[in-house]
Parts: structure tokens; C-alpha cells; sequence
């Protein structure tokens, strides 16, 4: 996508009970390390 043309949101469903809140925070980490991020979070939820 070119340069000031919107944002780009990435969204991942992880399988349950299979994330760590290490790996999670290193992958939030790695992320905020990039220029191009503007921030990075992640969250606990349910899916239906």
C-alpha cells in the first residue's frame, strides 16, 4: 500500500489455550520495532 493512503490492521484467531503471554508480548515486541507499526496489542476474547 502506497505511503498515506490508510491503515493496514492485522488481526490473528489463535487456537485456545495454545498462546503463551511471553510468546504473545515478544510477538507485540517485535512488532513495535517496525517503523511501520503504529502500535501493537493483543488481547484474551471468545469467538462464537
Amino acid at each position: 500500500m502506497p505511503e498515506g493512503q490508510g491503515a493496514v490492521e492485522l488481526a490473528a484467531i489463535l487456537v485456545p489455550s495454545t498462546a503463551e503471554a511471553s510468546e504473545l508480548d515478544a510477538v507485540i515486541a517485535a512488532l513495535e520495532r517496525s517503523a511501520a507499526v503504529k502500535s501493537a496489542t493483543w488481547t484474551v476474547g471468545t469467538t462464537s
